[in-house]
């Protein structure tokens, strides 16, 4: 139900920029902006998860787990 009311949120074009944090920008905002990627942006899973580990964002192997989750992730189930 989180997921379903950050997507909510962040997807009404009538409220302002939001800006999405957390201490190291790895674990809870990256899960995030993955989800959001996948149910706004129609971005595949495959997709999210290589911008998640390899991009800039100072994803940690701490947090390896979020990709097993990502694979998982089925927004219908979130609705």
């Amino acid at each position: 139900m989180r997921v379903w009311i950050f997507l909510t949120l962040v997807s009404d074009k009538g409220q302002a920029q939001f800006f999405v944090h957390c201490q190291h920008g790895s674990n809870r905002t990256v899960m995030m902006c993955a989800v959001y990627r996948i149910a706004v942006q129609g971005w595949t899973k495959n997709e999210v998860i290589k911008e998640m580990t390899l991009g800039r964002f100072g994803f940690h192997e701490i947090w390896s787990n979020l990709v097993v989750h990502l694979q998982k992730f089925d927004l219908k189930s979130q609705i």
